[in-house]
């Protein structure tokens, strides 16, 4: 993964201000719904990290531990799969750009596997793919990979 300077923090952070009106990434569509909520401030601020592979999966881990601590006893996987999908709805309604969003979902998928999450870590995988192709995520896929409620 490569960013260039159109992918700054400046075009992240404008991206992100429009995802910040949607007050919290817990109102995802209907047909998908993740039981974890992702404040899209913690969100926004760990996406404009995502500069280069390493330190996106750095502060999403970052991220992961925040929502860990917040909701003791939430199974990890409803975690990860709470923040890919918040990440897939951002991008599928345009306020996250595909290249931070391919770069996050990277990221997410591999936290995943390295849990032994390889289900969702194929869904992530799938994810990047989609975000590649420029097509929008199924964010049913990522619901059902991560065990919430559809």
């Amino acid at each position: 993964m490569q960013f260039t300077k159109n992918h700054s923090f400046r075009s992240v952070l404008a991206a992100l201000s429009t995802a910040a009106a949607l007050a919290s990434i817990s109102g995802f569509p209907a047909s998908a719904q993740v039981a974890i909520e992702v404040p899209a401030q913690a969100l926004g601020v760990s996406l404009a990290a995502c500069s280069s592979p390493s330190s996106c999966d750095a502060a999403l881990q970052g991220l992961i531990d925040q929502l860990v601590a917040a909701n003791p006893g939430a199974d990890l996987a409803l975690i990860i799969g709470s923040v890919i999908a918040a990440v897939a709805a951002g991008y599928n309604n345009g306020t996250i750009p595909a290249a931070v969003a391919e770069a996050a979902l990277v990221s997410a998928g591999g936290i995943a596997s390295s849990n032994g999450l390889t289900s969702l870590a194929a869904v992530a995988t799938q994810a990047v793919a989609t975000v590649v192709a420029g097509d929008p995520i199924d964010l049913e896929a990522v619901a059902e990979a991560s065990g919430s409620p559809a």
